[in-house]
Parts: structure tokens; C-alpha cells; sequence
């Protein structure tokens, strides 16, 4: 059961397109705020049915520190927040993420063989995630406007699309942003701890193909920049003979049934004209807002010394933005790093890039995952999302990579020759 539960946990981080309240709270109920506790419990009860050993990761404690002062920060800006009650409800959220994740990636070290765990939910996750796209590509072909909303609001299966010809499928998260990154980050998963075999590279060829439909440029530019790293610490791609006279006889006969078909020719080039627009730099009006709003931003943050010490309070970016974002409250500055500084100061994004860019030393198989969550940041944010506190949790406690000699052993009994229960000393790795 407990395996089950951690599997599901990694599958669920992101899927937000479950709300469990059905749309009828005040927030959204997802998988991950009901499941982190069960896992949680269920961990501690295997392992005091184990004898009670308990091992505590060597960088955790760093990390649980330098967390907490990132979150005293944040919430000493909702105190000079504009709008508190907005900016208290979005701290509550981060605070919950940020120490739920730790807590289930240090059960998850206590573990034999975390790594396993890791690939299963990463293969089950990018299942979900499959048979979501699936369902929306079928609405949005078919028309199905009735299965948009399930099981009373609790499953929202909307697509969402660009321009009117094309769909833009998320997976299991209700943002394409946000779904795409969450694909990478299983297909980052299973380089990192799955081996190499032909269901990897199945699922691998899928997963691409997700993060195509996404069409998010801030997602394919970090799976651009990851696969880069991957290539610079593996070497480069070797294809087969066999491999590579595959792909052009596919290239080749996908050629000459568009040029002997010009009615299909024609259709391609009506359904990508939307989507090269969005990829050519100035044909989307999106980038140049994204660039508007990112200035907007480091005006926001420098205006003066109390707004580049506290900000404008933590989740209140849709204040100054009213003129971007009328009578929306989910407006930002579009990046992580310009957020924290326009929202909580100057300290607050130090801490945070602390937290990122301190573990590329010792990331290990995290590394590319790591390069990926923080380029995509550049140009989102993604703060408010339990996947993002799973990466620095698993990166800082050294999750399915370190060997117990390299974790701290919190006090536990255990009996010597007599049979005398005694207490063992906190051990740690020198």
C-alpha cells in the first residue's frame, strides 16, 4: 500500500485538473494536499514496523533552514502586502508545498531503492498525463462540450487552444505552461534513474510529442537548454545505422505524400500558420507582453528601498498590473526571478537562487532536471507548484543517489549481546 501511495503521489504532484471540491471551494482540493499526508503516515508506520530506524539526509537540515528563511521573508511581505488576505492564502499555499515536499522526499531517503518509486510515478504520471491529452484532443476534435466538466466539476477536461484551429493540450495540469513542465520533468525522471530500454524510449518519443502540443516556449526552451546538458555531460547522440535509415524513409514518405497531395499540403500550411507565429520572434503579441511585464517588474521591485527590501507583497503582482490584467487576481510578471524581487525584495530572490543554482555542484542525475526548472522560470513561475519544491527537495537530500552511509542516523534502539535495549547516537558520514 505504502509503495501504491508514493507511486500515485508522484503520478498526482501536478495534476490540477482535479479538484476534489468540484469547483464549490475556495481553492483548489488537489490530489497532492490529500494524498502528501496519507504517504506521510503511511511512511511513518512502515518504518516504526521496521524497528524504528530513521534516517535523516545529510543536506536536509541545510535545506529545511534556508527554506524557512526564504518563507520568513515571504511572510514578512504579505505584513506590508497591498491586498493580505490574497497575499496570506498564497503564502499558506507555499508554506504547505514547501514542507509537505520535504517531508515526503526525506521518507522516501528512508527507503532502499527511492529511485524505483521515482520511475514508476514518472511512468505513471506521463500515462495520466497521455490519456489526458487524449480526452482533450477528442472534445476539442469532436465537439464533446458535455464531457468538458465530469463527475460534478471534480475532472475539468477543457483544452485549451491557440487562435481557433489549434488545440493545446496540458496533460494533467490545467495550465499548458504548467503541463509541459510537468511532462519534462518525468522524462527528466526516467534519464536520470530509468534504464535504458525500448518502453523508455517509447515513452521518451511520446513525452516529446507532449511537450510539442503544448506549444509553450518557455517549456520547450528548457527542454532545449536540458537536453544540451544532457548531451555535454553523456557525449553526443549516436543513432544506428539501422535508427537513422529509419527516420528518413519516415521523413521521405511523409515528403511525398504532401507533395502528391496538394489539397493535404494546403491544410498543413493553414493549421502551422498559427503556430509559426507563435514560434517567430514579434508574431505573437504574447512575447511582447511577456517582455512588457517582465520591465514592468524590475520597475516595480527598484522603485524604492522599501519596495527592493519588502516588494509589493508576496502574490500581489496583480495589483500593479491591473492595467495588464483588469479585475484579474492571477496576474504576474511572467518570471520567477523578477516576481520575487518586484513582490518580496531583494533578499527573498537571493534565498531563492540559493535554492536553485547552489545544488548544480552536487546535483548528480538531478542536473538537467534542475538547468530545466530553472530556465523555465525565466519566463514563469513556478512557485505555487508542488513539483517545483519536489526538485529542490529530492536535489538537496540527494533522493535515489545517496547510499546510507551518506545520510545522518537520527537517535533509534537497537540491542546489544545482553539484549539490553540502549540509545544509539546520532551517526553522520564524515
Amino acid at each position: 500500500m505504502s509503495n501504491g501511495l508514493l507511486v500515485l503521489w508522484v503520478a498526482l504532484i501536478g495534476a490540477d485538473r482535479i479538484d476534489l471540491l468540484g469547483g464549490r471551494g475556495s481553492f483548489v482540493l488537489t490530489p497532492f494536499l490529500i494524498l502528501t499526508p496519507l504517504v506521510i503516515a503511511s511512511e511513518l508506520v512502515r518504518i516504526a514496523l521496521q524497528g524504528g530506524r530513521f534516517r535523516l539526509p545529510g543536506r536536509a537540515a541545510l535545506y529545511c533552514l534556508v527554506v524557512t528563511c526564504l518563507l520568513c521573508v515571504l511572510l514578512f511581505s504579505v505584513l506590508f502586502s497591498f491586498d493580505f488576505e490574497m497575499s496570506s492564502r498564497r503564502f499558506i499555499l507555499v508554506f504547505v508545498e514547501a514542507y509537505f515536499t520535504l517531508a515526503v522526499a526525506v521518507v522516501l531517503a528512508n527507503r532502499s531503492s527511492p529511485d524505483k518509486i521515482l520511475v514508476a510515478g514518472a511512468y505513471a504520471g506521463l500515462c495520466l498525463g497521455f490519456v489526458f491529452n487524449l480526452v482533450q484532443l477528442a472534445i476539442w476534435l469532436y465537439g464533446l462540450v458535455g464531457y468538458g466538466e465530469m463527475f460534478g466539476g471534480v475532472l475539468n477536461l477543457w483544452p485549451n487552444t491557440y487562435g481557433a484551429l489549434v488545440p493545446r493540450l496540458s496533460g494533467q495540469a490545467g495550465d499548458m505552461n504548467r503541463g509541459g513542465m510537468l511532462f519534462l520533468f518525468y522524462m527528466l525522471l526516467l534519464f536520470a534513474f530509468a534504464k535504458p530500454s525500448r518502453l523508455r524510449a517509447v515513452f521518451l518519443v511520446l513525452g516529446t510529442g507532449a511537450l510539442l502540443a503544448t506549444l509553450s516556449r518557455s517549456v520547450l526552451l528548457a527542454a532545449a537548454v536540458a537536453g544540451a546538458f544532457l548531451l555535454w555531460r553523456t557525449g553526443k547522440v549516436r543513432l544506428s545505422l539501422v535508427q537513422a535509415a529509419g527516420i528518413s524513409v519516415a521523413v521521405a514518405l511523409i515528403t511525398a505524400v504532401l507533395l502528391a497531395s496538394p489539397r493535404r499540403l494546403d491544410l498543413l500550411l493553414e493549421f502551422a500558420q498559427p503556430i509559426a507565429r507563435r514560434f517567430m520572434p514579434g508574431g505573437d503579441e504574447s512575447a511582447n507582453i511577456h517582455v512588457a511585464l517582465i520591465q514592468r517588474g524590475i520597475e516595480v521591485g527598484t522603485a524604492n528601498l522599501k519596495q527592493a527590501l519588502v516588494g509589493v507583497g508576496f502574490g500581489n503582482a496583480f495589483v500593479v498590473l491591473q492595467d495588464y490584467f483588469p479585475g484579474n487576481k492571477y496576474g504576474n510578471f511572467h518570471s520567477l526571478y523578477v516576481t520575487l524581487l518586484a513582490e518580496t525584495g531583494v533578499v527573498s530572490l537571493l534565498l531563492c537562487l540559493i535554492l536553485l543554482v547552489g545544488p548544480l555542484v552536487w546535483a548528480g542525475p538531478y542536473q538537467p532536471l534542475l538547468v530545466a526548472v530553472i530556465v523555465f522560470n525565466l519566463f514563469y513561475q513556478s512557485i505555487l507548484e508542488p513539483m517545483f519544491w519536489f526538485v529542490l527537495a529530492a536535489v538537496w537530500t540527494d533522493l535515489g543517489t545517496a547510499g546510507p552511509d551518506d545520510r545522518a542516523v537520527l537517535p533509534a534502539t537497537t540491542e546489544i549481546a545482553s539484549g539490553e535495549p540502549v540509545l544509539v547516537g546520532v551517526q553522520s558520514a564524515t
